[in-house]
């Protein structure tokens, strides 16, 4: 399934990254190479990414990005730089609804 800008709140609140349906919540889509949203709510936001078409190498290259930001995250060498990067919240490996998301 692929998401929509309706749908986000749903699986972002299914996922547990959404408690609530904040009044100031918005969706923005930003389609570009994945299926993107850019989220706000709750005080903060996220950016959902999801792959645009249901084949292996669009899952890889989600899946590397996600990998990426998973060792920014970890990785002590790249602590310097960790205030550039958003914060990966979740990767959801399922298919092919296969997406991340990231924000603070």
């Amino acid at each position: 399934m692929f998401l929509t800008s309706t749908a986000v709140f749903h699986y972002l609140r299914d996922r547990g990254l959404l408690l609530a349906l904040d009044p100031e919540f918005e969706v923005v889509t930003a389609h570009r190479r994945n299926h993107n949203f850019l989220v706000r709510a709750n005080g903060g936001g996220f950016a959902v990414k999801q792959v645009r078409y249901w084949s292996e190498s669009q899952r890889a290259n989600l899946k590397r990005e996600a990998d990426w930001y998973w060792f920014a995250a970890h990785d002590t060498r790249l602590a310097a730089m960790r205030h550039l990067l958003p914060s990966a919240r979740s990767w959801d490996p399922s298919w092919p609804r296969a997406g991340s998301c990231s924000g603070g």
